[in-house]
């Protein structure tokens, strides 16, 4: 919730001058946020399904949770370069702390399954929380490679979103044709996740199938 409403005014401050300081501000402060929101919907999904004895269908409901995030950066981006065209290239940034309040609004609302051991005391506080997590990381290789398959996706995605408007605007295509060519991109991405349950049947399980993607 906390990381929802600091994205809407990050968004805010991202878009507001186009000086260095500020650029430097608003990526520190967007890190800050994702930091706070990432994974949270996924553990949410898992702890939910968990509850209700439903935890084997982690993996086609969480893919079918990011189909559905990447159905909105495909309105998004369709959207987003209309009002860039009309509105100017800030416009799209400072719209976006619409949406982003929104979702905090409506995570106030979520319920949190009950967890085990939850309200426990944990001696040792956060720094035995982080020895915990990454002993746990050191032991379980599936773990491992989720991470390394997340890093590398990541740091794909954000180099080809870097070079590839460039090369649009050199190719002289119009600005509100831009989210036309990222919205076929996201398409290419719900289909690769609406497959995902039957590549891991395919491949013997979810390791190799996180394997395979790190590797590609």
């Amino acid at each position: 919730t906390a990381g929802c409403f600091l994205m809407a005014a990050t968004t805010l401050v991202y878009g507001s001058l186009p000086l260095l300081p500020v650029f430097v501000l608003g990526e520190t402060a967007f890190a800050a946020a994702l930091t706070l929101v990432s994974g949270a919907d996924e553990a949410l999904v898992y702890d939910s399904l968990k509850a209700v004895g439903r935890e084997a269908e982690a993996t086609r409901v969480i893919a079918r949770l990011e189909a559905m995030k990447l159905t909105g950066i495909f309105a998004g981006a369709l959207l987003g370069s209309v009002a860039a065209a009309r509105l100017g290239l800030r416009a799209p940034m400072l719209l976006q702390a619409i949406p982003m309040a929104l979702s905090g609004v409506v995570a106030l609302r979520l319920v949190e399954p009950p967890r085990d051991g939850a309200g426990a005391p944990r001696p040792g506080g956060y720094l035995r929380l982080l020895s915990g997590g990454l002993g746990h990381f050191r032991r379980e290789p599936e773990l491992r490679a989720l991470v390394v398959d997340q890093v590398a996706s990541a740091a794909v995605a954000w180099l080809v979103l870097w070079l590839y408007q460039p090369q649009l605007m050199r190719s002289g295509l119009p600005l509100a044709a831009f989210g036309v060519v990222h919205a076929a991109m996201g398409l290419g991405q719900v289909a690769l996740l609406a497959r995902v349950a039957s590549a891991e049947r395919a491949l013997g399980g979810g390791l190799r199938l996180l394997r395979l993607t790190a590797f590609v």
